[in-house]
């Protein structure tokens, strides 16, 4: 069987212009599909149901009788809430065992920890609603976007065209190369915004056989093993005055501070979806087409993190994960592949003589191997470190039989060892 060639995603966000009487239908298909969705998570909690299946015959008919909802979108906000309490399962998972380790090590050192809270289950005032291919149409034409609603009395027809604002931007992306996948339908502040699920094929790009190593960090955002570096004080110092505005806003807690608070709430999510957007296009430009892009797997990285507690708020301040998944997708439109190998001592091994040493991190930005008294910048070394280990993983597999071949996502799992003292990055070193 042949097999189907990797596809890149995009969401696109366009404005529905409704007339009065569509907005009460969609919000009423909103407040109803709520309703579905609440229900299907308590359900879910409470009798400790997590497949979809079972979900599905445990409330479909109740649902279908008691809402005015179409079959498609009462399956749909099935679908939602499943995964919703999938994910708030493997929270809580997750919860007991760092909960676990703090009682271990709570009673080696005999300090109390306050007890365990669980995560609480999924729960929605005004829930988005999911279209599928089935329930919702953009033609690209006439621009407007046909929906499905809740069904009323007398109305066989449970479907609306509405007209969308659409933004010069978005033009290369209404093109028939652009398949659409599904959509979500949002009600914010006043009006509605329906994003859009569009996917194309990737180009096939034969590979160059090159690997460039990417560190992830707090005084550099990220640096490569070219080398380049990018980030730097500004993004540093606007993080800790958003931080420092916060902590003192909240600490006030008048009516005007609460005002102020509202005011700049969500401002330095934007400034770092900005900066994270920039500086993954920068590191893209710098890569040429079928070279691979290798970074550290940065899961759970809040909860490893044991340095200082103005340390631990940094990384916990920054999204890494989303600043990798920026690059992964850039990467995938320019044809460059996207790795990522264990994080352990990438930034305390020597990427020339592969020792490891608390002691060859002088400070924060130098490295100093104690072994064979190799210096560099720390960040460096550790971009180094990480695309020798991916070059050693694929070396060890064209020795087994099984050569390195691409990825287009990010999520592939790939370690190694032994860190070679070369630095053009070839996979033939």
């Amino acid at each position: 069987m042949k097999e189907s060639p990797p596809r890149q995603t995009r969401t696109i966000r366009l404005q529905p212009h409704t007339t009065p009487e569509q907005s009460r239908l969609l919000l009423q298909t909103m407040d109803e599909y709520t309703s579905c969705y609440n229900d299907v998570c308590q359900r879910a909690d409470t009798q400790q149901i997590s497949n979809s299946v079972d979900l599905h015959k445990l409330t479909y008919r109740e649902h279908r009788a008691r809402t005015h909802l179409p079959s498609q979108l009462i399956c749909s906000a099935r679908v939602k809430a499943t995964e919703s309490i999938k994910s708030v399962m493997a929270i809580r998972k997750k919860q007991v065992q760092i909960h676990q380790r703090r009682l271990k090590k709570a009673k080696k050192t005999g300090k109390a920890i306050p007890p365990l809270k669980r995560a609480r289950t999924p729960q929605s005032t005004l829930c988005s609603v999911r279209y599928d291919a089935r329930s919702f149409r953009f033609d690209r034409m006439t621009r407007q976007v046909s929906l499905v609603h809740v069904q009323q009395e007398g109305c066989r027809i449970n479907r609306m065209m509405v007209s969308v604002l659409t933004p010069a931007y978005y033009e290369q992306y209404l093109t028939p190369d652009w398949q659409q996948e599904s959509a979500d339908l949002l009600y914010r502040k006043g009006a509605f915004w329906l994003h859009i699920v569009l996917s194309s094929a990737l180009p096939a790009v034969a590979s160059t056989n090159h690997a460039i190593g990417v560190d992830l960090g707090i005084a550099r955002l990220a640096v490569t093993s070219r080398p380049h570096y990018f980030g730097g004080k500004h993004v540093k110092e606007t993080n800790n005055r958003h931080f420092r505005l916060r902590r003192a806003l909240q600490a006030k807690g008048t009516k005007s501070a609460k005002r102020h608070l509202k005011k700049v709430a969500g401002r330095l999510k934007r400034f770092q979806a900005n900066t994270n957007h920039v500086v993954a296009k920068r590191i893209v430009a710098m890569c040429q087409p079928g070279d691979t892009l290798v970074m550290e797997d940065l899961t759970d990285i809040r909860d490893h993190v044991q340095g200082r507690r103005i340390q631990r708020r940094a990384i916990s301040n920054w999204s890494f994960a989303q600043l990798q998944d920026f690059l992964a997708y850039k990467a995938a439109w320019k044809g460059v592949s996207t790795h990522v190998v264990d994080a352990w001592y990438t930034s305390l091994a020597c990427s020339r003589c592969a020792s490891i040493d608390k002691q060859n991190r002088t400070c924060q930005s130098e490295f100093s191997c104690t072994q064979c008294g190799y210096r560099n910048n720390a960040d460096e070394n550790a971009a180094y470190n990480i695309r020798d280990a991916y070059l050693a993983s694929c070396a060890m597999r064209a020795a087994s039989g099984h050569p390195c071949q691409d990825a287009y996502r990010l999520g592939s799992w790939e370690s190694g060892t032994s860190p070679s003292p070369s630095r053009h990055g070839s996979l033939d070193a």
